[in-house]
Parts: C-alpha cells; sequence; structure tokens
C-alpha cells in the first residue's frame, strides 16, 4: 500500500495579523519596561504595566520615576514596584559600591541604574533591565507531630515541654529530632495551633502554651466540671519565623500532682504551616 502525505504550504501573516500579533507580544514583554525619557533627565520612564492582583487585572500607566540622587564616586541604585499597586520607588544604593541593594519584600524588580560622580543624566546605557514579574511561590511546609510514646508525666504548677514524634507528613522537613519540637527551615509567617489532652481533678485547669524560642506566645485554658475528665484545650497563633527558629507545645496544670500527658493523636498534636 501506498502511503502519502500532504504538506502544508506556509504563508507569512498578513499585515493585519502581524499588527495584531504585535501587540499582543508587546502586552508580554513591555509591562514597566524601563527607559531613558524622550528628554533625558536624573530621572527614568516606566512603561505601563500589568499586575494580576487576586482575580483582577491591575493597569499600571506609564510612570516617571526620581530624580536619582548624584553620587561623589559610584554607586548602584535598584528600581522596584509594589507587587500589589505597581508603584514605582528608588531603592538607593551604596557609595563606592557596586553591588545592589537588596529587593525589599513585597517588591519585584525592575531595574539596576549605574550612576558615576559625573552621571548627568539617566541613559539607556547605564540602565540594566531586571524585570522578574512573576514570584516564585513560597517553600511549602505542612507539619503535624503528634506525643510522642512514651510521654513522661507533667509536674504540676510549671510550664512542661511535650515531647513530639516523627511527624506526619513533614512536608519541608521541619521536625527538630534532637530537642523534638518545630524547627523553622524557611523564614516567613506560620500558622501554628496546638492541643495537649490529660485527665483533671475536680477544681483544677488545663493549660496549652505555644512557644517561640521557648518563650510562651498563645495559650489556651479549661476547667473540669467532673473528676477524672479529660480536657483537650487548644490554641493558635501566626507568628513569623527566621530559619532555625523553633516552636514548641508546652502544658501547665494543677492536678497536684505529676500526671500523665495523653499520646492520643486526636488530643495532643502541633500543627504547623507556612502562609506566606
Amino acid at each position: 500500500m501506498e502511503l502519502t502525505m500532504s504538506v502544508q504550504t506556509f504563508y507569512p501573516s498578513p499585515i493585519d495579523q502581524s499588527a495584531s500579533n504585535w501587540a499582543v507580544a508587546r502586552r508580554i514583554v513591555g509591562p514597566f519596561a524601563p527607559r531613558e525619557l524622550t528628554i533625558p533627565s536624573m530621572s527614568l520612564g516606566l512603561d505601563a504595566g500589568w499586575l494580576l492582583k487576586e482575580s483582577n487585572l491591575l493597569e499600571v500607566p506609564a510612570q516617571t520615576v526620581g530624580p536619582f540622587a548624584p553620587t561623589a564616586n559610584l554607586r548602584v541604585d535598584r528600581v522596584v514596584i509594589d507587587h500589589s499597586t505597581g508603584e514605582a520607588e528608588i531603592i538607593l544604593g551604596v557609595e563606592s559600591s557596586t553591588v545592589p541593594p537588596a529587593i525589599p519584600a513585597g517588591k519585584l524588580p525592575i531595574a539596576q541604574v549605574h550612576l558615576l560622580n559625573n552621571t548627568s543624566a539617566i541613559t539607556n546605557d547605564i540602565v540594566v533591565d531586571e524585570r522578574a514579574l512573576h514570584e516564585a511561590p513560597p517553600d511549602r511546609v505542612i507539619f503535624r507531630a503528634t506525643a510522642s510514646v512514651p510521654q513522661p508525666s507533667a509536674a504540676s504548677g510549671a510550664w512542661v515541654a511535650v515531647n513530639l514524634a516523627s511527624p506526619n507528613p513533614d512536608v519541608g522537613s521541619g521536625y527538630d529530632a534532637i530537642a523534638q519540637c518545630f524547627k523553622a527551615p524557611y523564614s516567613g509567617y506560620y500558622l501554628i495551633s496546638g492541643q495537649v489532652g490529660m485527665a483533671m481533678k475536680i477544681g483544677t485547669y488545663l493549660m496549652v502554651g505555644l512557644s517561640k524560642e521557648l518563650a510562651i506566645i498563645s495559650e489556651g485554658i479549661v476547667a473540669p466540671v467532673a473528676a477524672g475528665q479529660n480536657m483537650t484545650p487548644n490554641a493558635t497563633a501566626i507568628v513569623h519565623l527566621d530559619a532555625g527558629e523553633r516552636i514548641g507545645l508546652h502544658l501547665f496544670h494543677t492536678n497536684g500532682t505529676p500526671t500523665p500527658i495523653s499520646t492520643r493523636a486526636n488530643w495532643t498534636f502541633l500543627c504547623v504551616t507556612r502562609i506566606d
């Protein structure tokens, strides 16, 4: 059997289609493009741009940023935009340094401007386009750990740390096996919740505490209405952690004697999620 294959001939797009394609391309590559002004000065022009804020398309008009401060020697300044509003600003560099300043939190980089002591106008030859208009999602952290078994009895009338078992899940590897607590693998804001369980005597109370570097930052308290009642207070917090800082689960009770901590997985646990 003879096989045949048809070959489609390619023809260039008509002019009107090319113009349309160029309009689409400009919208992709043109947002916030840095450039010298029509009449160069110590300010920098930014083309119009577009940001997606949640489900809303934010149209940002063209901007003029400046003037840039002169330098006695050399300096590298940075132009950034706010990732929510698109508003531009200058981040001043360090005198006599070729290292650009850090990009502040909540900002997106647009350009570096390399200034010399004889710079009298911002021209394209001293502007370095470094637009990065899409932020990579933060590294995820999802952590849940229960009390380790066996768990020593907790002394009465003092804060006692709960030893945590190997977590499941532990996305991001936040378990500190030596301290048996959570240790932040990345800097950022975290949502924390914890709960403890214990059988309580009548006329007493049980508290749960969440700690940051052993300092209690959130508490919850319950009191039994019958002797021997199992109580499960809980606490939550939103906290900023630097990488390496620890979060612990603690309890405080007034039973009067050392009392076992419940190791039931649905009674005693610590949950941590990175939210920024």
